[in-house]
């Protein structure tokens, strides 16, 4: 469901952990957590909007990604100490995005008309760009966003659900967790020391 309360609160307890120790600990399975940082942008300009709707005529943004967008017009979450190459996820500009979509009109398999209201929105370190289906957008679904071509999988979430997920989950790919039992412990464990700070 559409939430941009969540959006809100994601940026309030992200901003908080920064604020208060400049850095945030990444846990690895079978590995030492290390220290990464999130960065944040000023929020997205009215010309950028009208760039995108003159690139999408009659195609809309979710409520959620709008309101992501009015907080930050993009994201770097999840990043290495100064030298490292780390940026576990990359949450483009609106203008990024549609700059990043002409990369794809530009390379056969990405061209196919199958993927002319795919607009990618976000880069995750080592997988590929996750689109948002801007047709299922304007149908009113919430499976808009699709995993890397060319498996285009559908998360069955919206926005401010996958990416509070992907937070929880330490920027790590939540939707590997099979086991629903073992997701659903996962969370619990890590749910309070992500939202201390909501209340």
């Amino acid at each position: 469901m559409e939430d941009v309360n969540a959006i809100h609160r994601i940026f309030k307890n992200l901003k908080y952990e920064m604020d208060n120790n400049g850095w945030v600990y990444q846990w690895h399975l079978g590995d030492e957590p290390i220290k990464v940082t999130h960065k944040f942008y000023p929020p997205v300009s009215s010309e950028e909007i009208q760039l995108f709707e003159k690139y999408f005529p009659n195609m809309k943004l979710p409520a959620s990604y709008k309101a992501f967008l009015s907080c930050s017009n993009g994201m770097e979450l999840f990043c290495g100490e100064e030298g490292s190459s780390l940026v576990s996820c990359t949450i483009y500009s609106l203008k990024e995005a549609l700059n990043q979509k002409e990369v794809w009109n530009n390379t056969p398999i990405l061209s196919d008309p199958e993927f002319t209201y795919h607009l990618p929105i976000l880069f995750l370190q080592d997988i590929g760009d996750i689109t948002m289906d801007l047709q299922a957008v304007s149908e009113g679904r919430e499976d808009y966003l699709c995993y890397p071509a060319p498996d285009t999988d559908r998360f069955n979430l919206p926005f401010n659900e996958w990416l509070e997920r992907y937070i929880v989950c330490q920027g790590h790919e939540f939707w590997f967790f099979l086991n629903p039992y073992n997701f659903l412990l996962f969370l619990q464990t890590n749910w309070r020391k992500f939202c201390y700070n909501s209340q």
